[in-house]
């Protein structure tokens, strides 16, 4: 859909079945990866990446202006796989364009009215370094965007603190362990000082202050198999209940490099939350052109 335009363009290799089978195999890799490191797994990302730039991405940049403005709206398998990441010898989606999610156009268009609203920023920055496996860079990562931002920081932060801060905040920083399972939709979960901050609490939020949440934490835009059209994660929650922008992640992220990305976003933030991560993801390449799966877990969702 463009601006007083719909055009179908049929997408050869995409059917149900064949989706179905590259999504299986793109989230059996990575829970693989996050075990132990396989270079033969590694190929198996790298082919799913391939694979979606040639059937996907490729034929659909190709039909818009060069580095055009694109949001992604998959269903059924494709929402368990990362378009955004997709590339190929002759290009890619980070290259050809500005790309970000959202749940549907409708939640698009909210987003937008949402987005328009002047509002005072009011930031709200939450670490949790300690726990069952540490994150020594989480409390880094809470410097850097509090002396950029300003505002509110809870360290080793409680789930009724963050609960009890939360529709104050313009801005929300979450610097924690994150998690779902793909197999169960209810499981996604921040993991805080004193236990886990499920969906579905945050859920019965309504946070009329929001403007951008950002989730530095694992796996917060995974979605369920068991729903697949439907974006029931962390990151479409937040845009539910209020922020119009948030930065999220489709797997493992590394908590030495998540105080650098972050920082790079709050930089460029002027630019817009879309904008922003492109160019700081970007920089992260070139810095390590050879680990794909650590600059590229990073997406958008939002105007």
């Amino acid at each position: 859909m463009t601006p007083g335009r719909v055009e179908v363009l049929p997408l050869a290799g995409c059917g149900l079945r064949e989706t179905g089978d590259l999504a299986v195999e793109w989230q059996a890799a990575l829970l693989t990866l996050e075990r132990e490191w396989s270079m033969r797994v590694f190929r198996v990302v790298e082919r799913v990446l391939t694979t979606l730039w040639e059937r996907v991405a490729r034929p659909v940049l190709a039909a818009l202006p060069d580095e055009p403005r694109v949001w992604w709206i998959p269903t059924g398998p494709l929402a368990l796989l990362p378009v955004h990441a997709a590339l190929g010898d002759d290009g890619s989606v980070l290259d050809r364009s500005v790309s970000s999610y959202t749940p549907t156009l409708r939640d698009l268009a909210e987003a937008r009215r949402r987005a328009a609203v002047e509002r005072e920023v009011n930031a709200l920055v939450v670490a949790v370094p300690q726990g069952p496996v540490p994150l020594p860079g989480a409390a880094r990562e809470a410097r850097e965007v509090g002396r950029r931002l300003g505002g509110r920081s809870l360290l080793d932060a409680t789930v009724a603190e963050v609960v009890g801060a939360l529709p104050a905040a313009s801005h929300a920083h979450f610097a924690c362990h994150g998690a779902q399972d793909v197999l169960d939709p209810a499981s996604a979960r921040l993991i805080l000082h004193d236990g886990p901050l499920w969906l579905r609490d945050l859920a019965e939020l309504r946070l009329p202050a929001a403007r951008l949440a950002y989730l530095s934490a694992c796996r917060t835009a995974v979605g369920a198999l068991r729903l697949t059209d439907e974006a029931v994660h962390l990151a479409a929650t937040m845009q539910l209940i209020g922020f119009p922008e948030v930065v999220a992640t489709g797997w493992a992220v590394d908590d030495s490099l998540a105080a650098e990305i972050a920082a790079g976003v709050y930089d460029r933030l002027a630019a817009g939350g879309a904008v922003a991560l492109r160019e700081t993801i970007l920089a992260t390449r070139a810095a390590h052109p050879d680990d794909v799966l650590l600059w590229s877990a990073y997406l958008h969702l939002g105007p």
